[in-house]
């Protein structure tokens, strides 16, 4: 088994150049995947290879680049949409912090019967989103919003796009959000169980490690894949993270194709791949794609 990290947020605070900001939390950076190698068993020579069919998420891809293109850059894409959804935060998406959004949120509902609702990224679940509503001046509600290379995905129930997520809230899913929450925290429970059997006893053989050990009091900034310029060893300094190889870059602005790009099929694979777009402010370039055995 292999472990995937993708980067989807900066390591590092906007407001660092001012000064008023400063490094950000390893855990909050990364959103990390499972990679499963199709193989009934493995003998000790095909022990430094990779097998020829990799599975994440359950989907099946061939290679690393397929990965990369066809189920890590669609989430790129998407966790961009949720960000610039116009219900993304408030104010147009310049308040995103989730306590000036709620006390907002409740001061706003408590003289009416409306349901009042906005996006955001979920703070516990790197690489989500976070759908906070309520009714009549009540407690905010927080629903994950599962981000995928297909779309979205709420209490199990898959959507192509925000806009129709959002749609089948406001209809039927706030009404039935009781059920819904009830029966989405069950099967979770049995898919945790799955996984965990899955991963075998060699991930974790005497059961003691916990999986997906935190990554502590890491400084994202100045630690890990740092990249040293040309300089003498007495003259290193803190850098920004090792950059993305040039085969697996995101275009500098929208408009601009990656190798492998809209319309053309990804390495190994018989389906075209979409282009991952960065975003304007920086916030989803140079994600990075790290993997190792466990």
């Amino acid at each position: 088994m292999l472990i995937a990290m993708l980067k989807v947020l900066p390591t590092q605070d906007q407001e660092v150049a001012s000064g008023a900001g400063g490094t950000v939390e390893a855990d909050r950076c990364y959103r990390r995947f499972d990679v499963f190698e199709k193989l009934e068993t493995k003998s000790y020579g095909e022990g430094f290879e990779v097998a020829g069919e990799l599975e994440v998420d359950g989907y099946l891809y061939r290679d690393f680049d397929e990965i990369i293109a066809r189920h890590m850059d669609p989430i790129m894409d998407n966790l961009r949409l949720l960000q610039e959804h116009k219900r993304f935060g408030l104010c147009s998406g310049t308040v995103v912090d989730r306590t000036s959004v709620e006390r907002a949120m409740m001061r706003v509902s408590a003289d009416n019967t409306l349901l009042h609702y906005s996006l955001l990224l979920h703070e516990e679940q790197p690489g989500h989103g976070a759908l906070h509503w309520c009714v009549s001046g009540k407690t905010v509600k927080q629903e994950l919003i599962e981000v995928t290379p297909r779309g979205f995905s709420l209490w199990n129930n898959n959507f192509d796009s925000l806009d129709q997520l959002i749609s089948w809230f406001k209809r039927i899913g706030w009404r039935n959000s009781q059920k819904l929450r009830r029966d989405y925290k069950e099967d979770r429970k049995i898919k945790v169980q799955v996984l965990k059997e899955k991963r075998g006893e060699h991930a974790d053989p005497e059961g003691k490690l916990k999986r997906h050990k935190g990554l502590g009091s890491v400084q994202t900034t100045t630690s890990g894949m740092q990249t040293p310029g040309n300089r003498s060893v007495s003259s290193y300094r803190p850098e920004s993270n090792a950059a993305t190889p040039y085969g697996m870059r995101s275009p500098a602005s929208v408009g601009s194709m990656a190798p492998g790009s809209l319309g053309s099929a990804a390495p190994g694979s018989s389906g075209s791949a979409p282009a991952s777009v960065a975003s304007s402010s920086g916030m989803l370039g140079n994600n990075f794609f790290l993997l190792w055995a466990v």
